[in-house]
């Protein structure tokens, strides 16, 4: 595995006002919505956790309910070089917030998008098509995104050279 590797760090996440949201709902309806969590001593904390606390109501209401995840965005600090920039930003549908100089050829770049537009991005440049390097870039935002459950239907097969391709399962 080559020593200079990009560097790719989530800087903006969704985050859950978990007191706030146990609090108002223990306070209206007398009832933790994390019961279900408590017992599964599965504990609150991400994006997954306060989907599954939902589960609590689902069967309250008469009236349609769909849980989507397209309205959350995450933005990602990524060392890039130029060339693979451009080849991002033109295969991905992210959008670049801003890209600041490190020298002659390296770029820090700010990438923003829906968890949809992230998926599908890491599909498309987890794969054989794309060098080592975007496949790394691409493969530890996918170890990043897993704990919100956004890959289901994709699985992993990895390579000699330790990344990995996403396939549909």
């Amino acid at each position: 595995m080559p020593k200079d590797l990009p560097l790719v760090v989530p800087i903006i996440v969704p985050n859950i006002d978990w007191n706030t949201y146990i609090g108002t709902i223990y306070k209206l309806l007398k009832r933790s919505p994390n019961r279900r969590l408590d017992e599964t001593n599965r504990s609150v904390g991400d994006y997954s956790s306060f989907l599954a606390s939902l589960v609590e109501f689902s069967d309250q209401t008469d009236l349609p309910r769909e849980i989507h995840s397209d309205h959350l965005s995450f933005t990602f600090l990524i060392q890039t070089n130029k060339d693979e920039y451009v080849e991002i930003l033109r295969e991905s549908g992210l959008y670049a917030l801003d890209n600041l100089e490190v020298n002659d050829r390296e770029l820090l770049v700010i990438l923003s998008g829906t968890v949809t537009q992230w998926r599908k991005a890491c599909f498309v440049f987890c794969s054989d098509d794309y060098s080592f390097r975007v496949r790394y870039i691409f493969d530890a935002i996918v170890l990043y995104l897993e704990k919100f459950k956004v890959f289901k239907g994709l699985s992993k097969r990895f390579g000699s050279d330790e990344t990995f391709i996403l396939e549909q399962s």
